[in-house]
């Protein structure tokens, strides 16, 4: 299997008790706003690059927050992505996309247990209050063939 590793920056939003989430056109599930990390470009360069693509706005990273990585199968293909989580602050609690597919919501923290959430590790941490410390978690299965992890 000649399949790459992908890594993808995301970023965790909170105002007050609301978390910022993005969903695609299809509307099936939440996750955090980010995306791939371009050769050459750090981790806060690429989320901050996201972030003025996606809404038109100027962030600042923060620290990092957590990392999981997940094997999935999404249109037929299997996908392997390592996400990194930063904590990011927004100039304002005002956010539209500016890229066609995706939406951005204001979600509730106490929303978040029902809410379905990808990966699925980010929904736990979610939960968990975000630990102030950093968390690894891995969603990859140790044995036998991949299954649908997320």
């Amino acid at each position: 299997m000649t399949a790459l590793i992908e890594v993808i920056v995301r970023g965790l939003v909170r105002y007050g008790s609301k978390v910022l989430l993005c969903r695609d056109d299809q509307g099936l599930y939440y996750y955090l706003p980010g995306g791939h990390i371009e050769f050459g470009e750090s981790a806060d360069q690429a989320l901050q690059r996201e972030f003025k693509e996606e809404c038109g706005a100027d962030v600042s990273v923060g620290p990092f927050a957590m990392a999981c990585e997940v094997v999935f199968k999404q249109n037929a293909k299997w996908r392997h992505e390592l996400n990194l989580v930063f904590h990011v602050q927004l100039p304002g609690e005002r956010v539209a996309s500016t890229e066609p597919g995706i939406s951005f919501h204001w979600i509730d923290l106490a929303s978040v247990p029902s809410a379905d959430i990808r990966p699925h590790a980010v929904k736990a941490w979610l939960m968990s209050g975000g630990r102030h410390h950093p968390e690894w978690v891995s969603q990859v299965p140790s044995e036998g063939p991949l299954s649908e992890c997320r």
